[in-house]
């Protein structure tokens, strides 16, 4: 059994990978601001013996230094903060998840890949989806639309290309990555290559919700018109595939979206 610390552990991703962690015999340390994480997240774990969620910033030196030194391995799915520099002082290996849009040679967080004693691995997520992720986020939105009566609003034409991944999928990948130790050094998409267009998921949500909304264009889309993942390195070291397809990533959230 390992002892993780988890920086950003009760956002979207971050609340699913503590509790896969724990369900495997793991140990958790989240750390997280309430200003910027969910602690409704983790409300389905609070009390299990071996989670202990700490209230604080990346940015407090001393107490990251503290959590650092007690853990095994550092998972880092917060903005900035010290932690690299922490986890190079307790040579703990830090794997960083950042947005898809993070250049390849410099990853969020990550200072240089060539630095001999910094543990990193890098995991670039895509599109990811499914319960609990906030309304910020168009899956979500598109879903709270169709639930609500409302009209489905797509920004452009919606030709964009997108490809999702069921947070449960990106849970495994980062679990592969974190226990993989040929992965320290490497940088790695995650992510499905399933191409959808973001006027056939409003359709999609329209469907599987049950909804009698239609769907209205607005604006123009300021985001690259395709964002696809290239998980062939990942695949490669880990054998790690998305299993759930877009289907099963709607319907999860569309049930939990029902009961929030």
């Amino acid at each position: 059994m390992a002892h993780h610390l988890i920086t950003g552990g009760s956002g979207f991703v971050g609340s699913h990978l503590t509790g896969a962690l724990l369900a495997r015999g793991d140990t958790v340390t989240v750390l997280d601001d309430p200003s910027t994480g969910s602690p409704a997240n983790l409300r389905h774990l609070r009390g299990h013996p071996s989670l202990r969620l700490v209230q604080g910033s990346v940015h407090d030196g001393p107490l990251l230094d503290e959590l650092v030194s007690g853990c095994d391995a550092v998972v880092h799915l917060a903005e900035g903060g010290a932690v690299l520099d922490a986890a190079r002082h307790h040579s703990r290996k830090v794997l960083v998840g950042t947005a898809d849009h993070t250049p390849r040679d410099t990853p969020a967080g990550a200072t240089s890949r060539t630095e001999k004693d910094l543990l990193v691995v890098v995991a670039r997520l895509f599109d990811v989806a499914g319960p609990r992720q906030g309304d910020e986020h168009i899956v979500p939105r598109l879903i709270r639309q169709a639930l609500s009566g409302m009209d489905l609003v797509v920004l452009g034409d919606g030709s964009q290309v997108r490809c999702f991944t069921h947070v449960r999928d990106v849970v495994e990948a980062l679990t592969l990555l974190l226990d993989e130790p040929f992965a320290l050094g490497g940088i790695f998409d995650v992510g499905a290559d399933d191409e959808v267009t973001v006027l056939e998921l409003a359709k999609a949500v329209v469907e599987l919700a049950g909804s009698a909304s239609g769907i209205t264009f607005h604006g123009s889309v300021a985001e690259p018109a395709a964002r696809v993942a290239d998980s062939s390195r990942l695949r490669a070291l880990t054998g790690w595939r998305p299993r759930r397809n877009l289907d099963e990533i709607l319907l999860d959230t569309i049930s939990e979206a029902r009961v929030r």
